[in-house]
């Protein structure tokens, strides 16, 4: 039960007070360094133990790793691979779901990894396939940041493929709520410097380059308002009755710069309930 149980002690967020549902109560559930999601009994357990500790709501990793953990015909689509090869001929978070529900917990898809497409791994098929989405720094090195490797997620091929495994999932699966995390919408404010994005931002700047500075203000603004732009298209498209969080991490801690932007950015115009 100790590994299983470890994702409950990771109490992460909330104690958001809503006036609509009252306390927000949730965990994580991942499949890092954890068994809660490698069978349906583990997942039951899961859930038993969370009423136990009077949470309310679960946040299930459905994206990480490059990969899906539930059948994905859009991941399929595009690499030809259609889950994460540990849950073979299973639905984690259908299952997930269920047993949630049940017991009168909300369950949240989490989109961990964002607009990341590997951690500590440039062997995967989506940097083999994908060249032109990969993110790249100022000495236009891959964009890489605490070991996970970023596409650039101001390329629209990268937001369709995002919107697209989103709004799978929102119709799919009885969801109660997006997640974002930190990392979607975001990127590493070191990125911007691959020549899709550099050439958008000469259009809209006389023909110049972006600063090398890569913390400069008006460069990091012009980045979260594209990437706001984004989490705005997204979630209109996104019925209401779904939550919509992000994870909000500090700028200070892991310079993902955007998050705490777009929040603020997109929280006015209704589209993001939690923070």
């Amino acid at each position: 039960m100790g590994r299983i149980f470890k994702l409950i002690a990771g109490l992460f967020i909330c104690l958001v007070t809503s006036a609509q549902e009252g306390p927000v109560r949730g965990t994580w559930v991942t499949n890092v360094a954890s068994e809660a999601l490698n069978s349906r009994e583990n997942i039951k357990k899961v859930v038993d133990q969370s009423k136990a500790a009077g949470l309310n709501h679960l946040f299930v990793v459905v994206w990480n790793k490059g990969v899906t953990i539930y059948p994905s015909k859009v991941l399929q689509k595009y690499i030809g691979v259609k889950q994460d090869d540990h849950y073979p001929g299973r639905d984690p978070l259908q299952e997930m779901i269920e047993e949630a529900h049940q017991q009168g917990i909300k369950v949240h898809a989490w989109f961990e990894f964002g607009f990341s497409y590997g951690y500590k791994d440039t062997s995967s098929s989506w940097f083999k396939r994908y060249p032109a989405w990969l993110g790249r720094n100022n000495k236009g090195e891959l964009l890489q940041k605490n070991g996970f490797f970023w596409w650039n997620g101001l390329h629209p091929e990268v937001q369709y493929f995002m919107h697209d495994l989103v709004l799978e999932v929102v119709k799919n699966y009885k969801v109660d709520g997006i997640q974002g995390d930190d990392r979607l919408p975001a990127m590493p404010s070191e990125g911007g410097y691959d020549s899709f994005t550099t050439k958008e931002y000469a259009k809209e700047h006389n023909g110049l380059s972006p600063t090398l500075d890569t913390k400069n203000p008006a460069w990091v603004q012009w980045r979260a308002n594209k990437l706001s732009a984004f989490a705005k298209d997204l979630f209109k498209n996104i019925q209401k009755q779904y939550q919509i969080s992000f994870s909000d991490q500090s700028v200070n801690v892991n310079d993902i710069f955007p998050i705490q932007k777009i929040v603020h950015t997109v929280r006015p115009q209704g589209l993001v309930d939690r923070k």
